[in-house]
């Protein structure tokens, strides 16, 4: 019942019914396209029992908290008929390039974090002996982990052509081409010849999520273009029999090759810029990460953390990023242990959950950086020196799931755990000392 009124209340402040175009949600917030964001009320909504609201890529956020899917639930109850597409309002012309790829990737992530989680539970079952790496269990649960990361383009495929409005399915089997049985077995033979004068190659295109992304916004326009040209009585055999067609031999002899070398370029260059000064790549990112994520930014960022994984095994980026998340935590849980404030400490004490179990600090930016500045001083300052002590230790990370469980899954592992107890015993210090408002309104 709590979230059923919740509901109603959010949809009556965001406008009604009928000035929502679409909504989704992702770990913490629902996301709403709205037709009219001046019939909005921001002070009415920030009254409810929600972290905060925010606007940005087209997009009216009600940041909710890790319940976020029981209350997008009961709103969606009351809009019937209404599009899930996670979009940005294309009624004013709109198009948000970081929307695309957040869209494309946010809907993976459950499927990430979790096999993570499955990574690190099979390197605990290995380290304490309970599981060898000849078990058929140990295969089993392996696949389970790797899967999600050998499979990721045909995932991208069939998401990023739902944010084209192409046909998703037919994405899907296009990038599927790629990684069929016939094709994989001749990865790494040479002298295969050439196709139409340019020189083919078999290359390995399993985790690659560049080549899918381009091969399906090269496909939407050419959905688009034969469905203008082509009868619609003709459309439903031609349309997907001409784009297999051109664009699978393209996308094999140009744009596969084009885009696996771009992806060496950038993990070569990330690699660069670190080995050049790990201490000002992680004191920046660190420093900044909060702002990035809260206007979204930071999805520029996770492709290129994919990228590393899939390329070399593990990420360096994320390694020192998780600094990021571990002081969020200290310095909620300085601000719970100083505030005699009640709201604002079961706010701090219930965003350790989800920060500390799943690495997921949103509920802490919306809930304690956004209203005290001081806060997110302290934040920025301690995340930024951890995350360049993180990258001079060369803190890596072989998957994307944060939290605790998956800290097995770091290397190497004792500096991971030196950059955790400080992140979360500097910031505790720093807010039981300094307080975290600088308008002196914290009750202590």
């Amino acid at each position: 019942m709590a979230y059923e009124q919740l509901a109603k209340d959010i949809l009556t402040h965001v406008g009604g019914p009928e000035n929502v175009n679409s909504l989704v949600h992702c770990a913490t917030r629902l996301r709403f396209v709205l037709k009219d964001t001046d019939k909005a009320n921001k002070e009415e909504l920030e009254k409810l029992d929600i972290i905060s609201v925010m606007q940005g890529g087209g997009q009216y956020q009600v940041v909710i908290g890790t319940h976020v899917s029981n209350v997008y639930e009961q709103v969606m109850s009351l809009l019937p008929n209404i599009s899930t597409s996670d979009e940005a309002d294309t009624s004013k012309g709109k198009t948000n390039i970081l929307d695309l790829i957040s869209g494309s990737i946010t809907p993976l992530i459950p499927a990430m974090i979790g096999s993570g989680m499955i990574k690190a539970i099979v390197t605990l079952l290995v380290n304490a002996g309970l599981l060898t790496a000849e078990s058929p269990l140990f295969a089993t649960l392996n696949a389970a982990s790797n899967a999600v990361f050998y499979f990721l383009p045909l995932l991208v495929a069939f998401t990023f052509a739902n944010k084209l409005k192409t046909n998703p399915y037919l994405a899907t089997v296009v990038v599927a081409s790629l990684l069929e049985p016939n094709f994989t077995g001749l990865i790494g033979q040479e002298g295969l010849g050439s196709v139409f004068g340019l020189p083919f190659a078999a290359l390995d295109y399993s985790s690659q999520i560049l080549p899918a992304f381009l091969a399906v916004a090269i496909m939407a326009l050419l959905e688009k273009g034969l469905k203008k040209v082509l009868p619609v009585s003709l459309q439903m055999v031609f349309v997907p029999t001409l784009i297999l067609l051109i664009l699978v031999p393209l996308t094999v002899l140009v744009l596969g090759p084009v885009m696996i070398a771009i992806s060496g370029l950038l993990s070569t260059a990330i690699t660069a810029m670190i080995d050049f000064s790990a201490i000002l790549t992680g004191l920046i990112l660190g420093a900044t990460w909060v702002f990035l994520v809260m206007f979204g930014m930071h999805w520029a960022v996770l492709p290129l953390m994919l990228n590393n994984l899939t390329l070399n095994g593990s990420d360096p980026l994320l390694g020192m990023l998780m600094a990021t998340v571990w002081t969020s935590g200290g310095i909620a849980l300085g601000v719970a242990l100083k505030t005699k404030d009640k709201k604002l400490k079961s706010v701090a004490y219930n965003s350790l959950i989800p920060c500390f179990l799943s690495g997921v600090s949103e509920p802490i930016l919306y809930g304690i950086f956004v209203p005290y500045r001081k806060a997110a001083v302290i934040y920025m300052i301690i995340s930024g020196a951890l995350s360049a002590l993180g990258g001079v230790l060369g803190v890596k990370a072989t998957q994307l799931a944060g939290g605790i469980f998956t800290i097995p899954t770091f290397t190497p592992i004792s500096s991971y755990l030196l950059i955790i107890a400080l992140s979360i015993i500097l910031p505790t210090i720093a807010i039981m000392v300094f307080g975290y408002d600088s308008k002196k309104k914290e009750v202590a």
